[in-house]
């Protein structure tokens, strides 16, 4: 008598079960690997924006250190009139209210400047001065407004007598939009006294 004829196949039936459940798993493991390089893909976007964001506020700043603003200059995407009511990012308002022009691509009162130089490839970047008054009526700020910058130096032999020069320093808000791939967006908002 034949030892295999009486084989009911159990251990066929075992062995394609392990084989699915392999396959299951193996499954299961690339679909977390593939979510895993998504979630990695879009932090380094995000860096990326953030990094260009600051390409353009280094260029915002630039320019504010060569024009000192005393009147709305909307070719530059500098503003010394009250804008406390702008909505930047869009989100409090409907897109039909949005009053800030990001793209140049609207008809919204206040226009972006686009950086055009030192960008990482693939982004956008655009930025709006604005000068920041202590009084939200004067459309353009006086210069009782600014903040002064005084001092003295120590008395004395080893310092001299003489006191500092007085400068006269305005606090400027410079918004920051970056578009990049991917449909990433980053908003960027940094004060400064120039």
């Amino acid at each position: 008598m034949n030892p295999f004829s009486r084989q009911s196949g159990f251990v066929l039936f075992m062995t394609l079960m392990i084989l699915v459940l392999m396959s299951i798993a193996g499954l299961a493991l690339m679909r977390a690997v593939d979510s895993s390089s998504l979630v990695a893909d879009n932090i380094a976007y995000k860096q990326a924006a953030i990094i260009t964001s600051d390409t353009a506020i280094k260029a915002a700043t630039d320019w504010l250190a060569a024009n000192p603003l005393t009147a709305d200059d909307t070719s530059n995407a500098a503003y010394a009139s009250d804008t406390i009511s702008i909505d930047w990012t869009g989100t409090a308002t409907a897109l039909t209210t949005d009053k800030v022009d990001w793209e140049n691509n609207s008809s919204a009162p206040i226009k972006a400047k686009q950086v055009t130089s030192l960008l990482t490839p693939g982004y956008s970047a655009y930025y709006v001065i604005h000068k920041l008054c202590e009084t939200g009526t004067n459309p353009v700020c006086a210069t009782s407004d600014s903040s002064t910058s005084s001092g003295s130096t120590k008395s004395g032999s080893s310092y001299g007598h003489q006191a500092s020069s007085t400068s006269l320093l305005h606090y400027y808000r410079i918004t920051v939009k970056v578009i990049g791939p991917k449909h990433t967006v980053s908003y960027s908002q940094v004060f400064v006294l120039i």
